[in-house]
């Protein structure tokens, strides 16, 4: 899932099968529960821009609300042998101990916010053209 601003989706929905159903479900619930951040958080760019023709290397970015109280970082691995690639976010943009969420699987860790942009986060991303996203959240 790649969400940048509005969620939007062509062809016949009801011609797709349950599993894929399933995910765009998924998807929809997930763009309802953060569109405001999706669509008026501050974005941080963690990766050089680059032509939208070169599909190498890696592309991420973080969004974070203006209070820094969450965030939903978004890594994705182009056409690369590279399958592990480490990110740092800028200082002050997550405040404090955070949690970071898995959207797939909904997996968290437990993280301070020096540690992100300190050593940042080794992702594993196992195959080309696909990506992750973790949703940040700052705890109490």
């Amino acid at each position: 899932m790649c969400l940048q601003g509005q969620l939007s989706f062509s062809g016949q929905l009801a011609d797709l099968d349950a599993a894929t159903g399933k995910k765009i479900k998924k998807a929809v619930e997930f763009y309802k529960q953060h569109q405001k951040l999706i669509q008026q958080g501050i974005r941080e760019q963690l990766t050089p821009i680059a032509p939208i023709t070169d599909r190498t290397g890696w592309s991420a970015f973080y969004i974070h609300s203006k209070d820094c109280s969450q965030g939903i970082f978004f890594a994705f691995r182009l056409d690369t042998t590279e399958s592990r690639m480490r990110f740092r976010l800028p200082p002050g943009v997550a405040g404090g101990s955070c949690r970071l969420t898995d959207y797939d699987c909904g997996e968290t860790i437990n993280i301070t916010e020096k540690d992100l942009y300190n050593d940042g986060i080794v992702l594993e991303i196992p195959e080309k053209n696909s990506g992750i996203i973790l949703y940040l959240s700052r705890r109490a």
